[in-house]
């Protein structure tokens, strides 16, 4: 669930416009004030902090381009769920709303030919100064969380 607080710093973004929206789910009324928010102020609608707060939307457009990928290849539903050896059904639910576990969406990955592009996913921002570069060298990563 999306909490209010992760804007406040947004200024003039939540203000007393957070009272409850009838028959929405909070998120989708999150949603809807923040792209009127954007659209107000005259900003960009910028994917990567929608997504920062609202991974949902990640996961529903990935869902998407793998049903995009699919049609593309001319694959019936059925056909690409064998291919992956998932579910039809929740092939269908991750194509529709992007739910689906990391195993299912990394073998329709596969399946798709698609796989190499997760091998990138959470590596360590790039180092900003040759200087940071040589602090991240000389100390190994720690094997526990300290917080």
């Amino acid at each position: 669930m999306i909490h209010p607080e992760a804007l406040e710093d947004h200024e003039g973004f939540l203000g007393d416009r957070m009272a409850p929206i009838q028959d929405l789910d909070f998120e989708l009324a999150f949603f809807m004030r923040f792209m009127a928010f954007m659209v107000k102020t005259n900003n960009p609608i910028n994917l990567e902090l929608l997504d920062q707060i609202m991974p949902e939307a990640c996961a529903g457009r990935l869902g998407a381009k793998a049903k995009a990928l699919r049609l593309a290849a001319g694959w019936k539903r059925t056909t690409l769920a064998e291919r992956a050896g998932v579910s039809a059904a929740s092939l269908k639910r991750f194509e529709q709303t992007g739910l689906a576990s990391l195993e299912l969406v990394l073998r329709v990955a596969l399946s798709l030919g698609r796989l190499a592009e997760f091998d990138g996913l959470l590596e360590p921002s790039p180092a900003r100064s040759i200087d940071e570069l040589e602090q991240r060298l000389a100390r190994p990563l720690p094997k526990r969380g300290v917080r």
